[in-house]
């Protein structure tokens, strides 16, 4: 021991970190961050999506556009809404219910 406190900081810090784990503990962490990174994606993919959208629409003279812009200025956009425009349809149905799930 009184050889590695000798020897210098980084043969002291890969001596403690063989013995504490470390190596695991920052493998597992980097493969975390990649996990994370993964999860993150779609959700800049629909943020980024959604500008391009306000961006197309803005100053379209149609009332589809006008309702879309205001669903998307919303901080949770209700995407049903979104479906509803682009087919014409209404939403007079309520929430969706499954029919093998009473009160769901």
């Amino acid at each position: 021991m009184s050889g590695l406190l000798q020897a210098g900081p980084s043969q002291l810090y890969d001596a403690l970190a063989r013995i504490l784990g470390l190596e695991q503990i920052t493998d597992a962490t980097r493969r975390l961050g990649i996990t994370l990174k993964e999860a993150e994606e779609p959700g800049r993919a629909a943020k980024e999506r959604g500008q391009q959208l306000k961006s197309a629409l803005t100053g379209v003279e149609d009332d589809r556009a006008r309702a879309t812009l205001a669903e998307l200025a919303k901080r949770k956009p209700d995407l049903g809404v979104f479906t509803s425009l682009a087919t014409g349809t209404t939403r007079d149905h309520g929430p969706l219910t499954c029919p093998c799930r009473p009160g769901r």
